[in-house]
């Protein structure tokens, strides 16, 4: 991998930013002894939203990109097209459906079209390439507020790089978790691929895993292995390596829970214990809570558009699954708007992946990110706030469309 700084590097920036979250940013806010609000994360996001469309409107006035609106790009525009007009007849006036509806442009919406504008051959290269060294730094980061921050350690069972008095969520280990399982996954893919630097992967993963364990995040984890496995078991096919690694990674998460600190290692017991099916307080009943709180109030005449975006879960929006809150809030018309979306896209990648005979590293690493993310999705999140998912089907979109031969030197290697 060549890790020279180049233009492509640096104009991939905004779109790799908004790739990890808001980690980042919050961690600087909580360093820097300020506290987060409302309307500066919304300035940090449309900044980089904003951003990543600019750039790709710049690249292709430069003839450096090229982009042509296709039938999976309109289906995406006729769903939160339909998402805004049902809004308007169901939810106008309702604050939480009003800000959650806020967020759709800068964290869904410009961040796919920013991958759509700016999409080459050497732009997905520059951007997983600096997305890994970024997160290779805020690894050293996360370590040292891990060590010498005793007072961020102490705040929660489940750790993270920063906390906040007084928020909603005040850590999100969850999110904290999912970007060391991004580097995870970048790392085993990159072995697979050409079976180079094995201890320094394997020394990274290791280290990684250890975070995503501390960051206590259950549904991560889940999500992080089912995209090992489908990864080595699917497109790899590989059953001897891939049951190794496989058994290797679940040998190593039990060994690095069994070195958390004592309260941790309760947490993680009790979540697979018999107790957390009947205990009010588990997350998998208070999942279930709030699964049926956004059937509850379903009728039959709203079924076909729903009630309204953010009036599931109870009236939070935050239902703990991207299926179940689709349905719930805009009906049997946007669920099925979001799926034909998700199966266009997965089927134009699966006709890319059987008939392309270059290299496939990327197109392989990209569907393993969908199957990670789209699992998160199940257990976490809301659609409005789904910018990894969207992200990586902006590229599935892209590296599918961009089938046509290249050069040697502008290949996919």
């Amino acid at each position: 991998m060549d890790l020279k700084f180049n233009k492509h590097h640096l104009q991939s920036i905004p779109l790799v930013l908004l790739f990890i979250g808001p980690l980042l940013y919050l961690y600087l806010v909580y360093k820097s002894g300020g506290n987060t609000s409302r309307p500066l994360t919304g300035i940090y996001f449309a900044t980089l939203g904003v951003s990543s469309i600019a750039i790709g409107i710049h690249l292709i006035q430069k003839k450096k990109t090229f982009f042509r609106l296709n039938f999976i790009d309109a289906l995406l525009i006729v769903y939160w097209g339909y998402i805004f007009v049902n809004h308007l007849f169901l939810t106008m006036g309702n604050s939480v459906s009003i800000n959650k509806l806020l967020y759709a442009p800068f964290l869904v919406i410009l961040p796919y079209f920013g991958v759509r504008l700016q999409f080459c051959q050497k732009f997905i290269r520059s951007f997983f390439q600096v997305l890994t060294v970024l997160i290779i730094a805020l690894l050293f980061v996360a370590y040292a507020e891990l060590f010498f921050n005793q007072e961020l350690v102490n705040l929660r069972i489940r750790f993270s790089m920063f906390y906040f008095d007084g928020a909603a969520n005040p850590s999100n280990p969850i999110l904290f978790g999912m970007v060391f399982a991004i580097l995870n996954i970048y790392c085993i893919c990159q072995w697979f691929k050409n079976k180079k630097h094995p201890l320094l992967l394997c020394i990274i993963v290791i280290a990684s895993t250890y975070l995503i364990v501390r960051s206590g995040s259950r549904g991560v984890i889940v999500s992080y292995h089912a995209a090992i496995f489908f990864y080595v078991f699917v497109l790899k096919r590989k059953f001897l390596q891939g049951s190794i690694l496989l058994g290797f990674l679940v040998v190593l998460l039990l060994a690095l829970i069994s070195i958390s600190p004592n309260n941790l290692r309760g947490f993680y017991k009790f979540s697979v214990s018999p107790d957390s099916l009947v205990s009010e307080k588990s997350s998998y009943n208070m999942r279930l809570e709030l699964y049926k709180e956004s059937f509850d109030d379903l009728e039959i005449s709203s079924m076909l558009f729903g009630k309204g975006i953010g009036t599931s879960a109870g009236g939070t929006g935050y239902a703990h699954n991207i299926i179940i809150e689709n349905f719930a809030e805009f009906g049997l018309v946007g669920l099925i708007l979001f799926l034909c979306f998700i199966f266009a896209c997965l089927a134009r990648w699966y006709i890319f992946w059987t008939k392309t005979k270059s290299d496939l590293f990327y197109a392989e690493l990209i569907i393993v990110y969908f199957i990670f993310f789209g699992i998160e999705a199940m257990f976490s999140g809301q659609i409005t706030q789904q910018t990894q998912l969207f992200i990586t089907l902006a590229f599935i979109n892209s590296i599918s469309q961009n089938n046509k031969p290249q050069s040697k030197r502008d290949s996919l290697d």
